[in-house]
């Protein structure tokens, strides 16, 4: 986003004499040229820190503000997170004295895009890791206690949120149910909504499918692990919460292959019937995971059901890998998506057993879908029995 005033920013070719600038325009010609140049400058941060250190003292806080201004925009726009100010206090060392100054300054005029909270509930962000549209989650270390290790989740708005405060209910009460501890929630003084929660070793199923090929792990693991994802699903139901976001970014794998249950921020509580809608315009969560009736918003449906719509999906993507969720999603709604959908075969599980429980998870009429993910799990649980049984068998 270009900021307007560089508009008025002086030609530095005209310029004879830089101290007939006005403190402005000596802020302005700096920046407007780091906005022009940056892609072609050999040394961006070097260019930064030569300007801010070029600058009168008192000019350094407000130049350096508009300099992180154009560089973090252009790391969005790239596709990366906006650094925390830790991650900038390592990059920048020697502009440290007016970092913190600068980078608070970028909240100004609502541009909450910009800075991320350097601290909440005790823990200092150090890089984020996450985002979707209400949230943002980072790595963190608690102040007083740089060793213990935390996960923060805020809100991106800057105002408390009805679903990140829920989340943390719903953590809560799930304390147990394969879902991460948590320690924290509060709301900051400039009003973002925050969880603190234990810090996972390991990475979510997502990745882990990415950089490890579905072949190597081969189908034993794959049931494995949406076996553990049912059951816990199935305790989730049982305390009266519907989780319906479930997908392999949501599912984490720890050391050993225990997995855990992550992002709450579209669940509902059955108990209280609150449900947590988008912006008209907007849709939440993964289209390809989404059972047939959440996508047509068919509220007549029970929603366990779309749950385990999803984990028959995660199941697909355990044995085939995500490509194929992906290819079904597009030959089954052709008109939800702008792409062409291929001639290709989709790949197929190769056991003709837990092809059947995957496409009973996911059987677009919701009455010939598994009923609960206890009749899921215990399928689950057969096959991978009786797998067992074949190796004792040799």
């Amino acid at each position: 986003m270009t900021n307007p005033d560089y508009l008025n920013s002086p030609d530095p070719d005209s310029i004879k004499d830089p101290s007939s600038l006005s403190e402005l325009q000596r802020v302005q010609l700096p920046a407007s040229e780091y906005e022009r140049q940056r892609d072609q400058l050999p040394n961006p941060d070097g260019y930064v820190i030569g300007s801010v250190l070029g600058i009168e003292e008192e000019l350094r806080p407000a130049l350096l503000t508009e300099l992180l201004r154009i560089e973090i925009q252009h790391l969005v726009e790239g596709g990366k997170f906006p650094p925390t100010l830790s991650q900038l206090q390592v990059r920048y060392a020697v502009l440290d004295p007016w970092l913190a100054v600068a980078y608070r300054k970028l909240d100004a005029d609502d541009q909450t895009e910009y800075r991320i909270p350097y601290v909440l509930g005790g823990y200092r962000l150090e890089e984020v890791v996450g985002q979707g549209t209400q949230s943002r989650v980072a790595f963190a270390h608690l102040v007083s206690l740089p060793e213990k290790k935390g996960v923060v989740k805020y809100s991106r708005s800057g105002q408390p949120t009805a679903r990140l405060l829920s989340e943390s209910r719903f953590l809560a009460r799930l304390k147990g149910c394969g879902v991460p501890d948590i320690e924290n929630v509060g709301t900051a003084e400039d009003g973002v909504a925050y969880l603190i929660l234990e810090r996972l070793q390991g990475k979510n199923l997502e990745d882990y499918l990415e950089q490890s090929t579905h072949t190597k792990k081969g189908l034993v693991w794959a049931a494995k692990i949406v076996c553990d994802i049912a059951k816990f699903v199935a305790m989730i139901h049982a305390n009266k919460v519907l989780h319906r976001d479930l997908k392999p970014a949501n599912i984490f794998v720890e050391s050993e292959e225990r997995i855990r249950i992550l992002d709450f921020g579209l669940a509902i509580d059955q108990n209280s019937g609150f449900d947590p809608q988008p912006p008209v315009g907007e849709f939440w969560g993964a289209p390809a995971y989404k059972s047939p009736e959440q996508l047509v918003e068919d509220s007549s449906v029970p929603g366990e059901l779309s749950d385990i719509f999803a984990i028959g999906r995660i199941l697909l993507a355990c044995c085939c890998g995500s490509e194929a969720v992906i290819e079904s999603y597009h030959r089954e709604h052709p008109d939800k998506v702008h792409v062409q959908s291929t001639d290709a075969p989709i790949p197929t599980i190769s056991s003709r057993w837990l092809a059947q429980i995957q496409t009973k998870a996911t059987h677009p009429d919701p009455g010939i879908r598994y009923q609960s993910a206890a009749e899921l799990t215990y399928d689950l649980e057969r096959y991978l029995f009786w797998q067992q049984v074949r190796r004792w068998g040799g």
